[in-house]
């Protein structure tokens, strides 16, 4: 049982790679009928979704495999901070970040809407307003992050 612990974060990884293959495979027909769509879905699914998005948890397998860290749910306990636990919370923030610019001033939230399959059971995943009220629902975990960071949790 303290492997599963201790090894979490590859479990992570590969649920991440897992998914992000689910994924391009349900884009297939999309892709076959608009090809110029290949090159937005790489970027979106691969190298966001999959790659950027297992940087948090290979930061948690080095602290776990550098002994900063002795299972995985070590990270949740602030006290004390080490730098694999504050590089960790700091790539999910600036994970986060990048997801809020990219939606509101790069056009992320129509280039979403043109990539269906990530949230297929909802009903306004197509629309551009919807990827932009997911961004904002993300705002209250950047207060709870800072307020983490301060030391709020300490007493």
């Amino acid at each position: 049982m303290i492997l599963l612990f201790k090894y979490f974060w590859a479990l992570l990884i590969i649920g991440q790679a897992g998914n992000g293959a689910i994924w391009w495979d349900s884009t297939a027909p999309q892709r076959k009928k608009n090809p110029e769509l290949v090159k937005d879905h790489i970027r979106i699914i691969w190298i966001w979704y999959v790659c950027a998005g297992s940087i948090p948890w290979l930061l948690l397998g080095l602290g776990v495999l550098s002994g900063e860290l002795t299972i995985v749910h070590d990270v949740f306990f602030l006290i004390p901070i080490t730098p694999f636990k504050l590089a960790f919370y700091v790539s999910i923030e600036a994970l986060t970040l990048a997801y809020i610019y990219y939606v509101f001033f790069r056009s992320g939230a129509e280039e979403l809407s043109r990539t269906p399959g990530m949230l297929r059971m909802m009903p306004l995943q197509g629309s551009p307003a919807f990827w932009k009220a997911l961004a904002l629902l993300l705002l209250p975990f950047h207060v709870a992050f800072y307020l983490m960071l301060s030391g709020f949790n300490s007493r």
